[in-house]
């Protein structure tokens, strides 16, 4: 197969495999074909069920790559997934404590390791742009409102998904 071909293929997977994802149709990390390093897979499984676990798909799917993001860029700290959910940007925590204390250890469901193993294997570029690096209660986080979802966390009706 010629390198276009396979990058070709590459695509059309990524992007069944994403509206699988998004109607419910994946729901296990088995489900998706490839291989992860199990400390990645655990390490954005976790992050993600710390922070977004019962959310939507689409929620689920923006917490993570919003970990992806700022791992892939040279503006926040952390070379690894692991890293950037410890690290600290200016004195400040990225990532709330309950997410740093639990997330190497939390049991993610299969719905959310089926995410995180997509995001791993696929990136963020079927999700969302590489600069959406903020998600949270905050609607004015960042340079802009990039999307907002529903939430089932703490009462509060929205999450956003803020650009950098």
């Amino acid at each position: 197969m010629t390198e276009s071909i396979k990058k070709a293929v590459s695509s059309i997977m990524g992007i069944t495999y994403l509206m699988l994802i998004l109607n419910g149709q994946i729901t296990h990390p088995d489900q998706i074909f490839g291989e992860v390093d199990a400390w990645n897979l655990q390490c954005l499984s976790g992050a993600i069920m710390c922070e977004n676990g019962h959310g939507t798909e689409k929620n689920c799917l923006l917490t993570g790559a919003v970990v992806i993001n700022r791992r892939n860029s040279s503006h926040w700290n952390g070379k690894t997934i692991e890293e950037v959910i410890l690290a600290k940007d200016g004195g400040s925590i990225q990532y709330a404590n309950s997410t740093r204390d639990k997330f190497r250890t939390i049991e993610a469901s299969n719905r959310v390791k089926a995410i995180a193993k997509y995001l791993l294997i696929y990136g963020t570029s079927y999700v969302c742009p590489s600069n959406v690096m903020y998600q949270g209660k905050n609607k004015n986080a960042g340079s802009g409102l990039y999307h907002k979802e529903p939430t089932p966390n703490d009462g509060t009706p929205w999450e956003y998904f803020c650009y950098e």
